[in-house]
């Protein structure tokens, strides 16, 4: 059974349908963003396929490390040079 709606105002000016044809959704899609958005659940098909339309939340950005963070000591630097011009080098626990 298909469940078919257009998008038509109601009294208060709010959109009812929970779900929305594909191409209603094209005409209406900023508005169903919104509703997306106050968290209510927006169901938009084509044909027998259902897709669910949600709000992303943003992901928390990449603290910045202090000055100094990802420096190398002496024994890594010593242990790069050794092995500078080979194509293959050992891993540090195999080298000693």
């Amino acid at each position: 059974m298909k469940l078919k709606s257009s998008l038509k105002k109601t009294n208060s000016g709010r959109f009812t349908p929970r779900e929305v044809s594909l191409s209603n959704a094209k005409t209406f899609l900023g508005r169903l963003l919104d509703r997306a958005k106050r968290g209510e659940e927006v169901v938009i098909f084509r044909g027998s396929e259902r897709f669910a339309l949600h709000e992303i939340r943003p992901i928390e950005p990449i603290p910045m490390r202090p000055h100094g963070y990802f420096k190398f000591d002496e024994e890594d630097i010593e242990f790069e040079k050794k092995f500078e011009g080979k194509s293959v080098r050992p891993r540090k626990e195999e080298f000693e």
